[in-house]
């Protein structure tokens, strides 16, 4: 049986799995040693995060399918694995915002920075083109 649905309107999502991102560096091969990966974390949402980010400019997750029904204001909440020594930047069509106090320990954490998202599309990044940035679970929008 094949079953079809159609909605009468898209809803705006909120969360974004890392898992769902695109890895530009990630390699498949496993050549190099801590290569951007997606990876099991049981106390990550989904139990999966992205790893390994940073250390290069064009090492970074990418999310080009941000929705945004009318656009504006909103609160991003980045949850993430804490690690000493990692700085996160977050870019949101082209404008970075750089989160350098970060926590350092415990399971998970969260960080919530207020975002300007455009109508329909947005293109989401994160990494570090400096350093490690740390590992990625998911985010969370709200509108303002």
């Amino acid at each position: 049986m094949i079953l079809r649905a159609e909605g009468e309107r898209r809803l705006e999502p909120r969360r974004y799995e890392a898992e769902w991102g695109y890895l530009p560096c990630f390699d498949a091969l496993g050549k190099r040693e801590k290569q951007v990966l997606y990876a099991f974390n049981e106390n990550a949402s989904g139990s999966m995060v992205v790893a390994y980010l940073g250390g290069r400019k064009e090492n970074i997750l990418r999310w080009d399918n941000v929705y945004s029904e009318q656009g504006g204001d909103y609160l991003m909440t980045i949850s993430y694995i804490p690690a000493k020594h990692r700085q996160l930047e977050v870019s949101i069509n082209g404008v970075t915002k750089k989160l350098t106090d970060l926590q350092e320990s415990g399971e998970t954490a969260t960080v919530t920075l207020p975002v300007e998202l455009k109508q329909g599309y947005n293109k989401v990044e994160m990494g570090n083109p400096y350093g490690w940035a740390t590992d990625i679970d998911k985010f969370e929008l709200v509108k303002q």
